[in-house]
Parts: C-alpha cells; structure tokens; sequence
C-alpha cells in the first residue's frame, strides 16, 4: 500500500516530541475511515435523490391519471351536449326541398353536343339534379335560374386593320330549351 494520503483528506498533523509516531498501517487506516465516510456521505446522498425522483415519478404518474380521467369526462360531457342539439342540418335541407317545391315548375330539355353527351350535374341550395340529355325533365325554377348563370367564355379571332386579335365571348355553357309546366305534365311526371 502507498503511504500518499488522498488529496481531499487533510495532512496529519505532526506530532510533538516525545509523542509516538503514527504509524504506516494507522495512516492508512485513518485515510481508510475518511474514505469510508465520504463513500456512505456520497450512498446517502444517492439514496434520497432516487426517493425524491421515486415520490416525482409516482406524483406525475398521478397527474397523468387524473388528465386522463378529466380527459374522458369532457368527451362523455361533449358527447351528451351533441346529442342534446338539434340537427339543423337536415332541417335545412328539408325546409330547402319544400321551398324548391313551391317553386314554378318548368320542362327543361338539354341537348346533346359534340363535346358532351352525358348527364348534366347541376346543384341548387346544396340540393343536386342530374339532368339526362334531349330528355324533357320536370325541374324547379331555381335549375333554370342556375343554367342562365352558367356561362363560359370562348376565344374568338377576327381580324382588325389586318391583324388577328383574340377576344373572348361569353356564351351559354349548355344547350337547352324549356317551357312553364302545365298540370298535364306535373301529373305525367309525378310518378317518375
């Protein structure tokens, strides 16, 4: 063993005249016994930082249970509150339905062309109608109202004092008649 005390443990302090010296195996112990102490200083010290991070872990586990048990209430909460308001959704679409029923009826055909020959997808109030071609429909106002809006601009060239200029025209999106429905053609259309 080394005689060298540890750098943290104070030098012994001489001894007088006449008093015996220490000897080598009692240095070491004595250097032993302050290690020692140091080392249960240092376990203690270990051991109440594991306890306060053991108590900080079981808080915040708490917490985290009680989140999640408010968490669960509001859902339940928010989803009585939901079923306690009245869908106006549907009430909105049926109160559209019966306004577009009160409507003027008309029987509206829309021709074919030679870029479309398929039905015609048109929407009122979020209320939709596919429309066949060269067929005669029986429709509400508010579809001829949208096909008279429906328009699309086409180029058009012509020349003006010798040179082509490009202008856009606006023209109907959709070829179609329609006349005002009679109470013949209301009942012939009934039953489709």
């Amino acid at each position: 063993m080394s005689n060298k005390q540890p750098q943290n443990t104070p030098p012994a302090a001489p001894k007088q005249e006449g008093e015996p010296q220490a000897t080598a195996a009692e240095l070491e112990v004595a250097q032993l016994k302050a290690q020692l102490a140091e080392a249960e200083a240092g376990k203690a010290a270990a051991e109440k930082a594991a306890l306060d991070a053991q108590a900080q872990a079981t808080e915040a586990l708490q917490m985290a249970e009680d989140a999640e048990k408010k968490v669960a209430a509001t859902e339940a909460a928010a989803a009585e509150a939901l079923k306690k308001i009245p869908d106006k959704s549907e009430a909105a679409e049926q109160e559209t339905l019966a306004a577009l029923r009160k409507q003027k009826k008309y029987v509206l055909t829309i021709n074919s062309t030679e870029r479309s020959a398929g039905p015609v997808p048109l929407g009122v109030n979020g209320v939709g109608y596919l429309i066949t071609r060269d067929t005669e429909t029986l429709v509400p106002e508010g579809v001829i109202n949208v096909l008279n809006l429906s328009v699309e601009g086409n180029a058009v060239q012509e020349e003006q004092g010798g040179q082509v200029v490009t202008r856009f025209q606006s023209t109907k999106r959709f070829s179609y008649s329609y006349r005002e429905a009679t109470a013949d053609d209301e009942s012939k259309f009934a039953g489709k």
